[in-house]
């Protein structure tokens, strides 16, 4: 997940959004550990009640917390 993170601010983004099942629970844990925040869902997954969506702010004042 680093190098996620690390390529995607080294391509300009500020965010990461991803998406997951609601019965993927260790993705969900390991997400929360990493400090995403869920969100509502977004785009093809707005109508999937199995989806769980989340969020981290990637600018560097953000990561260092």
């Amino acid at each position: 997940m680093a190098l996620l993170e690390d390529k995607g601010l080294q391509n300009g983004f500020t965010t990461l959004r991803l998406e997951t099942g609601t019965r993927q629970l260790e993705a969900i844990a390991l997400y929360k550990s990493l400090g995403y925040r869920r969100i509502p869902a977004f785009g093809e997954y707005v109508s999937d009640p199995f989806s769980v969506c989340y969020e981290k702010d990637l600018s560097p004042q953000k990561r260092s917390q």
